[in-house]
């Protein structure tokens, strides 16, 4: 979306906007707020992962000879999902 079909200005007038919306009493939140939060968090931390997905990319690292990640090290991979590894 061109920003600019909106009228001239669009871009000004939408970060003030958001700027008063943020400035709010309470924790108020903008459109985008919580996933750059997240997104920050994921790259201060790391991404977080579902028991049954880390089982099964730990399975994965099993069937392919790939050494897991050390956080992975305590994940039973017998958790994972059987219906992925069909030959």
């Amino acid at each position: 979306i061109d920003p600019n079909r909106f009228g001239a200005g669009f871009e000004g007038r939408l970060g003030e906007y958001l700027k008063t919306m943020r400035s709010l009493p309470g924790n108020v939140k903008v459109a985008g707020d919580p996933e750059k939060q997240y997104e920050d968090d994921a790259e201060r931390n790391g991404v977080i992962l579902h028991g049954p997905v880390a089982a099964t990319l730990k399975a994965l690292a099993e069937r392919f000879g790939v050494e897991a990640p050390r956080e992975l090290q305590d994940v039973d991979s017998s958790k994972s999902k059987k219906s992925l590894y069909a030959k």
